[in-house]
């Protein structure tokens, strides 16, 4: 595991809405499961509030070619994706699966436009927010954007 992926997993551990597992293994062959494609997601979110799992993605990488690749791997292969992540997890097929990519802000500045171009509804957060002493290490509830905030129960 990267450095940055426990960091990254201690900030959403402190949403206690949120549950997470890290190096989440994602299915992308329905008749053979073990076989290609496949992907390690860095941390799995499933957000009980927010009624979405989130595929959370650590980079620091300048252009960020890998992760970008696997961007569009899951583009081709989203419905599988969705459908195993809900076999998976036993959530409810109806929730959303959105990316959530954490990287330096000045690189999510240079991959943000590919990013969306790909999954439009993809969340992004800088590492440098990430650090434990610039939000409350029980509740992140200040930082969440305010569409999220208000939730349909």
């Amino acid at each position: 595991m990267d450095y940055f992926q426990g960091v990254v997993a201690e900030y959403l551990r402190a949403d206690r809405a949120c549950f997470i597992n890290p190096e989440f293994w994602v299915r992308g062959n329905l008749s053979k499961p073990m076989n290609s494609p496949h992907w390690f997601v860095d941390v799995l979110a499933v957000h009980m509030k927010h009624r979405r799992i989130y595929l959370c993605e650590v980079t620091y990488a300048k252009k960020a070619p890998a992760l970008i690749k696997r961007l569009q791997s899951w583009r081709t292969h989203w419905a599988t994706i969705r459908q195993t992540i809900a076999e998976d997890t036993a959530v409810a097929a109806d929730w959303s699966i959105v990316p959530w990519i954490f990287t330096p802000a000045n690189i999510r500045k240079v991959i943000e436009k590919q990013v969306l171009e790909l999954h439009p509804n993809s969340r992004f957060t800088d590492l440098e927010m990430v650090m434990p002493w610039l939000y409350r290490t029980w509740d992140r509830i200040d930082d969440e954007p305010p569409e999220l905030l208000t939730h349909p129960i």
